[in-house]
């Protein structure tokens, strides 16, 4: 949730999701003709998700980006507060 928030405070439209458990497929039609992308944490699991997750998208007829954060970054919320101190 906080990575959303900070997405949001950077003037980038987010929506948080609670893993993939917590996402239902039929949910990507409200994603068409929006660009999206997938940035989840960075981690094995965050990777695993993110593949799962753009696979739902794609079998749903809705393109996707996936974001890699650098090796260093949990998440999207340290990559910004990494930024912000610099």
């Amino acid at each position: 949730m906080f990575d959303a928030i900070i997405l949001e405070q950077h003037y980038l439209n987010a929506v948080a999701i609670l893993g993939v458990q917590g996402f239902k497929p039929e949910w990507v039609k409200r994603f068409k003709g929006f660009k999206t992308v997938l940035c989840l944490d960075n981690d094995k699991a965050g990777e695993e998700e993110t593949k799962e997750l753009a696979s739902i998208f794609l079998s749903n007829g809705v393109s996707v980006k996936i974001k890699e954060l650098p090796e260093q970054f949990k998440d999207v919320t340290d990559y910004f507060l990494e930024r912000k101190t610099k």
